[in-house]
Formats: C-alpha cells, sequence, structure tokens
C-alpha cells in the first residue's frame, strides 16, 4: 500500500515540477517545497488520493477454473479454518523455507497455522526479518493472540510451481503479544 501511495505522489510531484510557475501565477496560499510548490488544492488531492487508494481493489483475483492446485490449497484452507475461533491465542513457531514459506503458529490443540501467504498486518511486531525471512528469535515460543481474516493476498503456489497467484486467503488483521 505504501509503495502504492508513494507511487502516486511521485507522479505528482513529477508533475508539479514539470509545470513552469513563476511568482506572478503562484496563489497566494501556496506553500515553496524546495523548488517544487504545493498549493492547498494539490495537498487537498494528495490527502484524497491516499485516504481512497485500496490495495485490494487494484488486484486482479486468479481465475480458481484455471487454476485447479490453486483451487484446492484455497478450499483446503477454507476447511481449516472454518472453525478456528477470531482471535485465537497461538504460540508462534517461527519461519522456515521448505517447499514455500512459512510463518508458524500453534494454537490450541496443537492445531498448526500458517500465515505465510496472507496480507498481513503485524503491527509493532517484527517476526521475520522481510529479506532474509529469518524469524526474530525475541518472539519465536511466545503467545499471541491473532485477529485474522480472509484478505486479498499475492503469494507463490502450488505444488512446487513457484507461480505468482492472487487468491483471498488467511491474514493476520491485528497481533497483540500476550505477557
Amino acid at each position: 500500500m505504501n509503495k502504492l501511495i508513494y507511487f502516486l505522489l511521485s507522479i505528482i510531484l513529477i508533475s508539479a515540477c514539470n509545470t513552469p510557475t513563476s511568482p506572478e501565477n503562484q496563489s497566494p496560499n501556496a506553500i515553496p517545497i524546495d523548488s517544487v510548490v504545493l498549493s492547498e488544492i494539490d495537498t487537498t488531492t494528495i490527502d484524497t488520493l491516499a485516504s481512497t487508494v485500496n490495495i485490494e481493489e487494484t488486484l486482479q483475483l486468479t481465475n480458481l477454473n484455471e487454476n485447479s492446485s490453486l483451487e484446492s490449497y484455497i478450499n483446503y484452507l477454507h476447511e481449516k479454518m472454518e472453525n478456528v475461533s477470531n482471535p485465537i491465542i497461538a504460540t508462534y513457531e517461527g519461519t522456515d523455507f521448505g517447499d514455500y514459506f512459512h510463518l508458524s503458529f500453534r494454537g490450541p490443540n496443537e492445531l498448526y497455522l500458517d500465515f505465510a501467504d496472507g496480507n498481513n498486518d503485524f503491527g509493532k511486531y517484527e517476526l521475520y526479518d522481510s529479506l532474509t525471512f529469518e524469524e526474530n528469535k525475541k518472539y519465536v515460543g511466545k503467545a499471541f493472540e491473532i485477529h485474522w481474516e480472509y484478505k486479498i493476498s499475492t503469494f507463490a503456489c502450488c505444488e512446487g510451481e513457484m507461480e505468482a497467484v492472487t487468491a483471498k486467503v488467511p491474514s493476520i488483521v491485528e497481533l497483540k503479544l500476550i505477557e
């Protein structure tokens, strides 16, 4: 989401830089920022763009009818999560790169939860390094209250193909460390 907002802001700023302005053409309430001048209307437009852009609306879902492996996987996830409470208390087990990336939690009755494919929001907790995917040992073995929902996410799938797909999958929307 941040990348999209920065991209839109960059386009607006580049456009502003390419538009010649002279002091007599500037509005009286224009605010100079380096060599670019943004008026109140410009900042209102930027705020409006930033608040109305919904990354989920811009993503195209992969057609399940054209990808039977993905369809099977999504059906499996929905069946698995059908009786999972929300929120759920689960212990963070860490990350793993087997066939695919895994972000593992262990819930009640040894319930295994993997949120690696999700469009997750961990809040202030950095569960793993986003470059190396190495788990943050500080949180391994710690219990978390996990609020989750199905969100649109793009991830690598299925059966070793590592094809980028987009689907609604279980995602963490709020995470609270249980002290």
